[in-house]
């Protein structure tokens, strides 16, 4: 894994009426600060692409469907430079 992804297995609490998905509580030990929430949809069998940062911390959930991640680190200075990272989250692998 790349140093400093964490992917953390969420909470599901299941109801017949209908789940309650975990995301981010402020005792877990990932949690700093946000300073947003927003929500991306994606149209399934389309590519969407996030632009490159150079620094950022992001809390990512798919609670509905699947979505398949690629990162790369390209971090001149980190010790996991060059490794790729796939990692898939939604409905079936919540994390």
């Amino acid at each position: 894994m790349i140093d400093g992804v964490h992917v953390s297995p969420r909470r599901v609490i299941e109801d017949p009426r209908g789940d309650v998905l975990h995301m981010l509580k402020c005792t877990d030990e990932v949690f700093t600060q946000f300073g947003e929430v927003y929500f991306s949809k994606l149209h399934p069998g389309r590519k969407k692409a996030w632009r490159r940062h150079r620094a950022a911390t992001s809390q990512l959930a798919v609670p509905v469907g699947v979505v398949h991640f690629v990162l790369v680190d390209d971090r001149a200075t980190s010790p996991t430079r060059g490794v790729r990272a796939d990692v898939t989250i939604g409905e079936t692998s919540y994390a």
